[in-house]
């Protein structure tokens, strides 16, 4: 059971990661992690990938949503490099689909459907 607040799993039949990439700015980081908890369905993997961020971004966010994997990269490696990083880690666990964001919201969500596939899907996600 998660705790409250976590980041409900899908079924494990089709995973789907969300990859974050971050740089300093934590509060939009945080803005995009508390999105992703509030889609349903919520992506199987939150990844947060960290271009060595100065304002302790990965330590922040290891913090306050516990259920997210943090990859602190060190330096900045920019917007490709850290896509490459999140690849790397992703592909090896088998997602079906991958989505990479810096600025999902709480207006994103139609984004999102996209890679969801259909059989996971709720009522509340389909338009």
């Amino acid at each position: 059971m998660n705790a409250p607040g976590a980041i409900r799993r899908a079924t494990p039949a089709t995973p789907v990661w969300a990859v974050v990439l971050a740089f300093n700015q934590f509060d939009y980081t945080r803005e995009c992690l508390r999105a992703l908890r509030a889609l349903d369905p919520a992506p199987d993997h939150v990844l947060l990938v960290d271009s060595g961020s100065s304002d302790g971004t990965p330590a922040r966010a290891r913090a306050e949503f516990p259920e997210v994997e943090v990859l602190a990269l060190g330096e900045n490696r920019w917007f490709a490099g850290g896509v490459n990083a999140g690849f790397e880690r992703a592909l090896p666990a088998g997602p079906h689909r991958c989505f990479f964001s810096t600025t999902i919201s709480s207006s994103s969500e139609g984004r999102w459907e996209f890679f969801v596939p259909r059989s996971k899907r709720t009522d509340r996600a389909v338009r």
